[in-house]
């Protein structure tokens, strides 16, 4: 396998492991991480969960949550479930976030 396969399969282990880890360490997974001792790319993909399981249709859930009010829960976990440093950079994307969103249900 070479270096670049076996970094992003370093990478997809980070984050299968620590994307439920909290960025305040309160009510941790296994690992026990906070803050920076989380991975990035877990901290990035902790966001996109959230978001995505909340504006996605469940089989516990079959009405999504409005964006606005996702939006709002994201502001309040902010610096206790997400790194302050991803949400920022999450909402000022959100726009192009949600134009490639909408090409992808189309």
């Amino acid at each position: 396998m070479g270096e670049v396969e076996g970094s992003f399969i370093d990478m997809a282990i980070e984050v299968a492991q620590s994307h439920h880890e909290r960025w305040d360490g309160k009510r941790t997974s296994t690992l026990g991480l906070s803050g920076g001792g989380i991975p990035l790319s877990a901290r990035i993909v902790a966001l996109a969960d959230m978001y995505d399981a909340c504006c996605s249709p469940r089989v516990y859930r079959h009405q999504p949550i409005r964006r606005e009010k996702v939006l709002q829960m994201i502001e309040e976990d902010t610096g206790h479930a997400f790194d302050p440093v991803v949400v920022v950079a999450f909402f000022r994307s959100k726009d192009d976030f949600w134009e490639t969103e909408g090409h992808l249900q189309d």
